[in-house]
């Protein structure tokens, strides 16, 4: 986490949800106070230190990062993966405007030229109540979509699909995916992982330019 102010210290706090949207209590608080981060200077939290020990063995959800004083913050969340399947490390930045619509410009399933592999996203609805979200996969280079899903998500929870659980795609398939929920005050947010042989990457999903 970067404090971007010139002269303001920040002090930062964390809330950890779920994927169902329940806050995960740190020492009995909503809420995990990091400290104070002074300007111009960063600070790191990794979440399986000592600190963060009322979180769950295989806890995944969000995490919502809040300052007291109102100083700008920016904040990348770094994943280190090694369960079997693949082994490596990917980025993605921390997120603060939500949308009705995100793209996902890059999505593949079994892919196999040049080593690429598959995809799998997430979804975060950060609204305070339940949102249905359809999903409509495009093939690459097309305007019309092969197919659409559509989910619910809890609210301030998260959603995730792997492109490699869904046979319907094929084989080699290419194109883009366009999240979209079906109310204006539940809006989404999103990431998108690509897993490859030889390695891991990630990137945010896009709203639309205002």
């Amino acid at each position: 986490m970067q404090n971007l102010d010139e002269s303001k210290a920040a002090t930062v706090y964390l809330t950890f949800r779920n994927r169902e949207g329940r806050i995960n209590k740190i020492k009995g608080a909503n809420s995990y106070k990091l400290g104070i981060i002074p300007a111009k200077r960063a600070r790191g939290l990794w979440l399986g230190s000592a600190a963060l020990a009322d979180l769950p063995i295989g806890w995944s959800g969000s995490v919502t990062i809040k300052n007291s004083n109102g100083v700008r913050l920016a904040a990348v969340a770094n994943n280190i993966r090694d369960d079997g399947v693949g082994f490596g490390g990917y980025s993605y930045n921390a997120m603060s405007l939500p949308a009705k619509k995100i793209y996902l410009p890059r999505a593949m399933r079994d892919v196999t030229e040049d080593s690429w592999g598959n995809t799998g996203y997430t979804v975060l609805n950060r609204s305070g109540y339940k949102a249905t979200v359809t999903a409509y996969y495009y093939d690459a280079g097309s305007t019309t979509p092969r197919k659409s899903v559509t989910f619910t998500i809890p609210a301030n929870g998260v959603r995730g699909f792997h492109q490699k659980d869904d046979t319907s795609l094929g084989k080699n398939w290419n194109g883009f995916i366009v999240l979209e929920s079906n109310n204006e005050d539940r809006p989404i947010m999103a990431i998108m992982r690509l897993d490859r042989p030889n390695g891991i990457s990630g990137y945010n999903g896009f709203r639309p330019i205002q």
